[in-house]
């Protein structure tokens, strides 16, 4: 559906122009977002690939392409230092300002140094590797496809040699996109694990606050206030003292429970009076 239609089903929703206006900033709010999360990291690889082509086709840059590779890295190392982490951190808080950064470093070594007969070959399997892990799937088949379309215009043909150097760029990708999806699953399986644990606990927390409640609070109180209504000469203004203490508590107990349902990192489980409040009988007084 597109976004003119579920603006018009969504219209008569809205009370005022206001909230209409609030709802359409939203979405194009959503819009950005996504685009910034799966769209603009597909389009810094490719530009940081483009980028790397041009400065090896110019023959007044291609003769400084490995001091602009050392430059490169001189720039990530600040960059990271700017944003207090560790410098030879794979994966980065940030890693829509380093993919382009990285893209070109890469491409640039192995142009620069024979291509795909280059030493250094084999470092694209490391810069394929760190772009699967730090980037969307979306950026890490971009960052693939760039490379071989990379090699393959600076080389001028496509012979066995390079048909089988170029073809393991997107097998070896599958197998690191298939490690980063079964990661990704075993660190949603344990924080699930971890949620339903701190529910159980606080289910077996709320538990034992109501057993001691029931134990140490309630039961007393409902004993002392039988005892007190089976006493002729007990005034009735202590039987009704003892009932509006034992609501007053009730009351507590359930104000401090749904604080906690609401608040449950913020709000401590209630603590039940471990002590019953002491009974103002007529015996007591005497």
């Amino acid at each position: 559906m597109r976004r003119a239609e579920r603006l018009y089903l969504a219209a008569p929703c809205f009370k005022s122009g206001k909230a209409l206006v609030l709802y359409i900033e939203s979405q194009k709010f959503v819009s950005y977002t996504d685009f910034m999360q799966k769209i603009l990291p597909g389009l810094l690889v490719a530009a940081g690939a483009a980028l790397a082509y041009v400065w090896l086709h110019l023959p007044m840059l291609s003769n400084f392409s490995m001091q602009a590779f050392a430059g490169t890295l001189l720039i990530l190392i600040i960059l990271r230092k700017l944003r207090r982490e560790k410098t030879w951190q794979l994966l980065s808080d940030q890693p829509q300002v380093e993919l382009p950064l990285l893209t070109f470093a890469f491409l640039l070594l192995i142009g620069a140094t024979g291509n795909i007969e280059s030493y250094f070959y084999p470092a694209i399997y490391v810069y394929l590797f760190i772009v699967a892990l730090a980037a969307p799937a979306g950026a890490a088949i971009t960052a693939a496809m760039a490379a071989m379309l990379f090699f393959y215009a600076l080389s001028g043909r496509f012979g066995p040699q390079e048909a089988g150097a170029l073809i393991t760029l997107p097998v070896i990708l599958v197998f690191f996109l298939f490690a980063k999806r079964q990661y990704e699953n075993s660190l949603a399986t344990q924080q699930n694990l971890r949620q339903s644990q701190s529910q159980l606990e606080a289910l077996e927390g709320k538990e034992q606050t109501l057993t001691a409640f029931l134990s140490s609070f309630l039961s007393p109180k409902l004993a002392a206030i039988r005892e007190l209504a089976g006493k002729k000469d007990t005034p009735l203004k202590e039987i009704i003292l003892q009932l509006d203490l034992l609501e007053s508590e009730s009351k507590k107990m359930a104000e401090q429970h749904q604080a906690q349902q609401t608040e449950p990192a913020a709000s401590p489980p209630p603590v039940p009076p471990t002590n019953p409040p002491a009974y103002d009988t007529p015996e007591d007084r005497s």
